[in-house]
């Protein structure tokens, strides 16, 4: 999801470093810059939200993972801003295609 909402700009440059760690909730992968790629859902029942938990989530693995700022959320809703982020919404066509839409109880749940 986060690769094929790559920046235009870098779409020739070195890809995402992927970050396979159970050790982190959110934080998927860096860039060449090292600044982190953080996705806030919580598994196939919830569609994650940025808050202001969830962004200190994400503060807390981005030093123990040693990223940079900005970091760069993809969150379904954007609750809490920080001059930190750069927030992308999970766009629509990506939640459909999980079985995710706004008349499902998944699509309603809470983090």
């Amino acid at each position: 999801m986060i690769t094929s909402h790559w920046e235009s700009s870098n779409r020739s440059g070195p890809n995402l470093i992927r970050i396979e760690d159970k050790r982190f909730k959110y934080l998927v992968g860096k860039n060449q810059k090292d600044e982190g790629y953080f996705l806030i859902w919580n598994g196939g029942n919830a569609v994650g939200s940025l808050t202001v938990d969830s962004y200190n989530n994400v503060l807390q693995e981005a030093r123990k993972a040693s990223v940079k700022a900005p970091y760069h959320v993809y969150a379904r809703y954007e609750e809490y801003q920080s001059k930190n982020v750069i927030f992308y919404k999970i766009p629509d066509k990506i939640l459909a295609h999980l079985g995710l839409n706004e008349s499902s109880d998944r699509y309603n749940e809470e983090d």
